[in-house]
């Protein structure tokens, strides 16, 4: 069994290299441990690593999705599309059916909103508290107010 047998031709006929290429000494026994690794168990891994690797260049073909490819070039994923706002009045996507329009069908949004408020709460100091009331949400709460006639 030939372990090379898929390898294209022009990675077989590189050229040994006059000179070995300077490298470190982890990065030497990183690269020699990693293909010796990998190389399946009934060959002779060292003659097989000394033959074909060593002091050979290696072509590595780049990634497809690597940093050096443009960003026109890449696709970015579909958006889907949603519903104008002229769509889905003439679909009545968003009408209450006034049957169902009625305070105990809002009683569990008032819950969800009671917790929501009481994490964005607990363990504020006053000025962060403060600043959190200013700017959360208030869809579920219960907001009461009263008619009040001015006089200028």
């Amino acid at each position: 069994m030939d372990i090379y047998s898929q390898v294209p031709e022009y990675v077989k006929k590189t050229k040994i290299l006059d000179k070995p290429i300077p490298l470190n000494q982890y990065t030497k026994n990183f690269a020699k441990d990693y293909v010796l690794s990998n190389l399946p168990q009934n060959t002779n891994k060292e003659s097989a690593y000394s033959s074909k690797v060593e002091r050979k260049v290696l072509v590595i073909e780049k990634d497809k999705f690597s940093d050096s490819v443009s960003s026109k070039k890449r696709k970015l994923p579909k958006q889907v599309k949603s519903i104008s706002s002229r769509k889905q009045k003439d679909l009545k996507i968003y009408d209450l059916a006034p049957a169902n329009a009625n305070y105990s069908s809002f009683e569990p949004l008032n819950k969800l909103w009671e917790e929501y408020m009481g994490r964005l709460l607990s363990g504020s100091d006053a000025g962060k508290a403060s600043q959190s009331v200013l700017k959360a949400d208030y869809h579920g709460s219960i907001i009461t107010g009263e008619l009040v006639s001015t006089i200028y």
